[in-house]
């Protein structure tokens, strides 16, 4: 859950790289041409998109600004010496996973990035389900579970039994085979008896009794 609070100015001294960001910036590089655009954007309009975060405070104690959305933003900002920068605080049950969901809508990644970036997050957290990890990375829970079939092969995490959805829940890694077959149906659809049963019940009744109506028939025939 995400709950963002009131954008305020404040000196770029005052914040910092988040931990969470620092985990995750190099997973989602930005081109040089890009950040040349962001730079013209920023000196000529400012910063128009708030660097988003959270307060806390440093080693020495100090209450700083601890950002998770705003890395190129705040270096081209100190970069300018611009006085203040528009920050907003928000709270997120994942700051990792926010700060990643941030910089990704911003970045221009190619699939192996995306690769990348979602084995960056399996290796993070191997019971994370393929669905997750391509939702956060920016691809499909098939490719997700090609990436994870890959490392698994390499042994670079666990095989696991059970995943963590988005919601948090343990899910079965992978589901019975053996308890979703089906017996074959015949043209009506239902389900078809076995070779063995077919020999058995109503069916065997029904031709014992054809049997015998053939046999009285041929001896009132010799009579």
């Amino acid at each position: 859950m995400i709950a963002q609070k009131f954008t305020q100015p404040l000196s770029p001294a005052a914040c910092q790289i988040s931990p969470e960001l620092k985990n995750v910036q190099d997973l989602m590089p930005i081109s040089a041409e890009d950040k040349q655009a962001l730079r013209e954007s920023i000196k000529r309009d400012g910063i128009r998109e708030p660097l988003r975060g959270y307060w806390g405070k440093d080693e020495s104690g100090k209450r700083v600004f601890f950002v998770l959305s705003g890395f190129n933003r705040l270096e081209i900002a100190q970069e300018l010496n611009l006085a203040t920068v528009p920050v907003e605080a928000v709270e997120t049950d994942d700051r990792e996973a926010f700060a990643i969901d941030e910089n990704r809508a911003r970045r221009q990644l190619d699939l192996d990035d995306k690769r990348r970036l979602a084995a960056w997050l399996l290796k993070r957290n191997p019971a994370m389900s393929n669905n997750q990890a391509g939702k956060l990375s920016g691809l499909d829970d098939k490719t997700a579970g090609k990436v994870r079939a890959d490392l698994e092969s390499r042994s670079e995490i666990p095989n696991v039994d059970k995943r963590t959805d988005s919601k948090g829940r343990l899910q079965a890694a992978r589901k019975n085979i053996d308890s979703q077959r089906k017996a074959p149906s015949d043209r009506t659809g239902k389900a078809q008896s076995s070779a063995a049963s077919q020999g058995k019940g109503k069916g065997r009744g029904e031709n014992e009794k054809a049997l015998r109506a053939f046999a009285s028939g041929l001896n009132n025939s010799l009579r």
